[in-house]
């Protein structure tokens, strides 16, 4: 069950929206509509959450998300995992500007995009944006 104070995201909080979620992330693998990764901790493998770029558009346009389990909060892997699927996106998929969006109460989401060097946008269709674009 994902947590409304962790999650600031366009999922519902709910078990049924969470399983048609991950239903459908098979699916959007195969189409190209998103890229779903695992955030694993380097020196065991331990799995810390997850991390994903979607909602790619013409012109290099896509979207990021990510959520840690509450394990991995407050150790700087926040920033660490959004600085490396910025650089993903950015050196292996040619995108050329990334948005992160979430809820106006997600302090942590907002907090680990800032770490990660993403930079504060309008907020737009009631969520919080931030931004980070090819130098």
């Amino acid at each position: 069950m994902v947590h409304q104070n962790t999650y600031g995201g366009r999922l519902a909080p709910t078990r049924e929206a969470v399983e048609a979620y991950l239903g459908r992330v098979q699916g959007r693998l195969d189409e190209g509509e998103a890229l779903i990764l695992a955030a694993i901790l380097r020196e065991d493998g331990s799995f810390l959450g997850t991390t994903l770029l979607f909602g790619f558009e013409p012109g290099g346009r896509a979207e990021i998300g990510f959520w840690l389990g509450s394990g991995a909060r407050g150790r700087g892997l926040g920033k660490a995992t959004i600085q490396l699927t910025l650089r993903w996106g950015f050196e292996e998929l040619g995108v050329k500007r990334i948005e992160g969006l979430t809820a106006p109460d997600n302090q942590l989401s907002q907090r680990a995009m800032e770490r990660a060097g993403m930079r504060r946008e309008p907020d737009r269709d009631g969520f919080v944006v931030y931004a980070s674009e090819l130098d």
